[in-house]
């Protein structure tokens, strides 16, 4: 009984999957939510959290991103419900750079996700989890530190004249180099 509900809900969610592929994402969605459904009922924590990733692939691909951070904060409360720290603290990292990289949320919320999951995976020894954890957070750090600079530079704008276009980023240091150098040798 309980490998029959396993291999349903297995093949709900491939279904899912290829459906998706097609554009059809109303039926892919419903598909995973019987997919889902039958999981739970096989108690097979992994494919819920597997289903669960596809319902966000599907809101993303929608541009409703709301909808798809909620999937993924509810992931979180599955497996924190479940007892499964690992799964917990991977889903939070999802969540933290689902943040950052749709801009969806302040980056400090990020960082402290990404603070609470190296915390959660440290205690059950994934270091892999731990370093990507680190990195979400670095990346918060600096996504927080440039807003704040974008901010500031915005506030202060009719007061300065530096023109904007004169920050660099640090991959353009060799073109900025060339052209210094030629202006040194050539004159203005």
């Amino acid at each position: 009984r309980m490998g029959e509900e396993m291999e349903a809900a297995s093949c709900m969610h491939e279904m899912a999957k290829y459906v998706l592929q097609g554009g059809d994402l109303d039926r892919a969605l419903a598909l995973c939510e019987e997919a889902m459904a039958a999981s739970e009922g096989a108690k097979d924590t992994l494919a819920v959290g597997a289903v669960m990733d596809s319902k966000v692939k599907i809101h993303v691909e929608a541009e409703r991103l709301v909808e798809a951070l909620e999937v993924a904060k509810a992931k979180v409360t599955y497996f924190h419900d479940c007892g499964d720290q690992k799964s917990e603290g991977r889903a939070l990292l999802q969540v933290a750079a689902f943040m950052l990289e749709h801009d969806v949320a302040a980056p400090r919320q990020a960082q402290a996700l990404a603070e609470h999951a190296i915390g959660l995976l440290s205690k059950v020894g994934d270091q892999e989890g731990v370093t990507l954890g680190y990195r979400l957070h670095g990346s918060g750090k600096i996504s927080g530190m440039q807003q704040e600079l974008d901010r500031v530079m915005e506030l202060h704008a009719p007061y300065m004249h530096v023109p904007r276009h004169l920050f660099i980023e640090p991959e353009h240091n060799k073109l900025v180099k060339q052209h210094f150098g030629h202006t040194l040798r050539d004159g203005f």
